[in-house]
């Protein structure tokens, strides 16, 4: 994140003194409070940059997705036709062996 802040740290310091503490008070208060403002707030620079770098996850994440979906379509397309390779096979068996069946038992 960036180091900007809209705080005022001279103006708040010179107040700080005005209201009684001392110098090395002040100075100690107002960078304990700068350091507090400038970790807990973001900049428009700052999301702007977290943004992007969400997109581009966004954008590798989906384009794996593509891949793998694609991978996973020619899996099961393999599986299918495995399938009905098998199917067509043992559909062939039976008819064959009803075939010699009715050979053997026909009359």
């Amino acid at each position: 994140m960036s180091n900007f802040s809209p705080f005022d740290t001279l103006q708040f310091s010179t107040q700080l003194r005005e209201a009684g503490f001392t110098q090395q008070q002040a100075d100690t208060l107002t960078r304990g409070l700068q350091e507090a403002l400038t970790a807990t707030v973001a900049t428009q620079a700052d999301l702007a940059e977290a943004k992007a770098g969400l997109e581009t996850d966004i954008a590798e994440v989906k384009a794996e997705l593509k891949t793998d979906i694609a991978t996973l379509r020619a899996d099961m397309s393999k599986g299918f036709q495995d399938v009905y390779r098998q199917l067509w096979l043992m559909g062939m068996g039976i008819i064959g062996a009803m075939f010699l069946l009715l050979r053997y038992f026909a009359p």
